[in-house]
């Protein structure tokens, strides 16, 4: 894969007992429905050109390098982005024109590094990784994969579930480790015109996200690429009742 601009999502199993390294490294006691007004505020002059390219489970090399369209053209994103899934597709990498302007996510008003991930139950994690830069490809690597833990270790809960290509899915407890708070969220990768073209994705769990970026991405329909996030409430995780603080019992709670 070329790390020169690249934008990943994906949600999966990572390894025991870690946490994440950086938030999106898809939330609190508020509904974060903030607008970011600003989105796209920050315009390079002149056209922009980035590495264009879309693939599911597989990775795509950004080879073909295009002038983006002037509604995209502040920045140049690389973002993957995986998530549990009894068949495949259970992973989308994408190159592609951004209107974010990556000084809302970062100090050096150049690039932007963001990531977060959903623990929908016990041992399955959706993720989203993508980096953002300003006025031309990314220089640096790819985005990495969010580190996550695969089971929450403290006394609070948020409802749980993962649907692909649906709309809802059915809910249970997930048990939350205490930095985390609890996300609703609705992404779709939109490729064609033709809604066969499309693929969304529904989760509910715990996760890692930050204000910062919840904010950002509660700004319903705004897109990092080829992906759109059309929905995303944060709220906090609630305390698990003294009847239900046990794994067997949160497990089996309905």
């Amino acid at each position: 894969t070329d790390g020169s601009s690249l934008s990943y999502l994906s949600w999966g199993p990572q390894k025991a007992g870690t946490s994440s390294s950086f938030t999106l490294r898809w939330a609190w006691s508020l509904l974060c429905v903030t607008r970011w007004s600003h989105v796209g505020s920050f315009v390079s002059a002149g056209s922009l050109d980035c590495p264009q390219c879309s693939s599911f489970d597989s990775s795509c090399d950004g080879s073909v390098v295009s002038e983006c369209p002037a509604d995209a053209s502040t920045s140049c994103v690389v973002s993957y982005a995986g998530w549990p899934a009894a068949s495949p597709p259970t992973g989308f990498q994408n190159l592609a024109c951004s209107d974010i302007d990556a000084a809302l996510l970062a100090t050096t008003r150049i690039e932007a590094l963001v990531s977060f991930y959903v623990r929908v139950a016990a041992g399955q994690t959706a993720w989203f990784s993508s980096r953002i830069c300003n006025g031309g490809p990314c220089n640096s690597i790819s985005p990495s994969p969010p580190e996550y833990p695969t089971e929450g270790t403290g006394n609070t809960q948020c409802p749980g579930c993962i649907a692909v290509n649906d709309a809802t899915c059915e809910e249970s407890f997930v048990r939350c480790n205490p930095d985390e708070r609890c996300v609703d969220g609705l992404a779709e990768v939109v490729q064609g015109t033709r809604d066969t073209e499309n693929f969304k994705l529904r989760v509910k769990g715990c996760s890692d996200i930050t204000e910062e970026l919840s904010q950002l991405l509660s700004t319903p329909n705004i897109k990092i690429g080829n992906i759109v996030f059309r929905q995303l409430i944060c709220s906090d995780a609630a305390q698990i009742p003294d009847n239900l603080n046990s794994g067997a019992a949160l497990a089996a709670a309905p």
